[in-house]
This record gives structure tokens, C-alpha cells and sequence, in this order.
């Protein structure tokens, strides 16, 4: 009979549970903020086929301080909507080196108006050398230096994920405009090269339409993209403009 043993470290990390949670349930994303990779940047890892969920694994060995372990996820609940309950991932970790050991880990994640805390709790029984080990050292500073170092890493890679995807519906909403720049130079270039007579007939013809629909009328038919606003709101709308016969 082994003794046993409690460790937690919080955080809090401006971004929605559901967004957290695929960083702690994929192993793969563990790269990007585990506390344990960090210390041996030359580690060799192993994943399962399936790299998140209840059946997958996740292998690594490096140096004494990375030592050699194994995951296995005994339990996921993602989250489905923002009011759920806190959410936990539970994870069956095997210490193979520099001492054998298992701890069960427990990851709880409970969001409240875009916000979310965020809790990492390893549990289990000192065993073996480990009883020994913790005369010496005080375990919960050792381990919970780890903890929350892991934790500072993931809500920065939240964070940079975020940033991310923010960045990337910039680019987007500032190419949709410059298309629809484009468009509409091309548009007026070919209502120049147009008789003015045909231009007041054909606006004639449309703007009664035109205005039921709230739209403005244009000498070709097609669909184009239209600014709501200045350029500096990147809110763009759909106009649809009538076909000339």
C-alpha cells in the first residue's frame, strides 16, 4: 500500500472551454505546451493512430528530467455548448523512468462568460522509490512547478491560437475587398466606353427595382460584393444586380 498523494494548479484563460479542450484531449497538440517536451527538446515520441479520445496513446522517452511515460485517456467530455457544466478529461499516466510510478490525471474546465478556469489535478500513491524520494524533497513544490508551467504554456498557445485565427479573418475580409475594388473599377471603366444614352435608359429601367430591393442598379448583370459601411468596418454584403437584355 502505496501513500497517497494530491496535486492541483489553476488557471484562468480568456477563451471558451471549447476551444481549450481539443488542446488537452489531442495528444498531438500536447507539443505545443506540455511541461514535460520542453525539457528534452530531443525526445522521440509515439502516438496511436487516433491521436485523442478514450483508445488513444501517447508514448514518449527523453533525458532523466523528460524521463520516459505513458497517456491513455480514460475519459472525455467536450463540451457542446457554452452553458454546459465543467467539463473533465481524465488521463491514465504510467511513470516508466526515472522511477515507475501511475497517477491518474484529471483535467476540469468550467467556462463562465467567455472565460475559463482551468484545473490540472494528478492523483495517486507513492510506491516503491518514490515513498523514499519524497522524505527528501517537497513534492508538491517539485511537481507543482511542472503543473503550472504546463498551464501558462497551454493558455499561451490558446492565446497564440486565437491570434491565429484572428489574423487569418483579416486577410481574408481585406482580399474580399480588394476583389470588390477591383470589380467595381471595371465596371466603371465599362460604363465609360458605354453610349450615355443607353446608360440613362438601362438606370431608368432598373432603379425602381432596384430600390425595392435596397440595391443599386448597375449596367451588367451580376453579383457582386459590396461594402456595408467603410473598409475599416470588414463587414461586406451580397448585392445582386439585374441582367441587361
Amino acid at each position: 500500500m502505496g501513500t497517497p498523494y494530491t496535486f492541483v494548479r489553476q488557471t484562468s484563460i480568456v477563451a471558451s472551454a471549447g476551444r481549450i479542450f481539443p488542446c488537452i484531449e489531442d495528444f498531438r497538440a500536447w507539443r505545443a505546451w506540455s511541461p514535460w517536451r520542453q525539457l528534452d527538446p530531443g525526445v522521440q515520441e509515439e502516438y496511436s493512430a487516433l491521436s485523442f479520445g478514450v483508445g488513444a496513446h501517447y508514448r514518449w522517452s527523453g533525458n532523466r528530467e523528460a524521463g520516459a511515460r505513458s497517456m491513455a485517456p480514460t475519459h472525455s467530455d467536450p463540451p457542446r455548448q457554452h452553458s454546459d457544466p465543467p467539463r473533465k478529461i481524465e488521463i491514465d499516466l504510467v511513470f516508466v523512468k526515472p522511477f515507475p510510478n501511475r497517477s491518474r490525471i484529471e483535467f476540469i474546465l468550467d467556462e463562465k462568460r467567455g472565460q475559463t478556469s482551468g484545473e490540472w489535478r494528478p492523483h495517486g500513491e507513492f510506491t516503491g522509490a518514490m515513498r523514499f524520494f519524497r522524505l527528501f524533497f517537497n513534492m508538491d513544490i517539485a511537481v507543482g512547478r511542472d503543473l503550472a508551467w504546463g498551464l501558462e504554456r497551454l493558455r499561451q498557445a490558446v492565446k497564440s491560437d486565437q491570434e491565429a485565427s484572428r489574423a487569418g479573418r483579416i486577410e481574408r475580409t481585406r482580399r474580399t475587398v480588394e476583389v470588390h475594388r477591383r470589380r467595381q473599377s471595371l465596371i466603371e471603366l465599362d460604363g465609360m466606353d458605354r453610349d450615355p444614352q443607353d446608360r440613362s435608359e438601362n438606370s431608368a429601367g432598373t432603379l425602381s427595382t432596384a430600390c425595392a430591393i435596397g440595391v443599386a442598379p448597375s449596367p451588367k448583370g451580376m453579383t457582386l460584393p459590396m461594402l456595408a459601411g467603410s473598409a475599416s468596418t470588414a463587414a461586406v454584403t451580397a448585392a445582386t444586380f439585374p441582367r441587361e437584355a
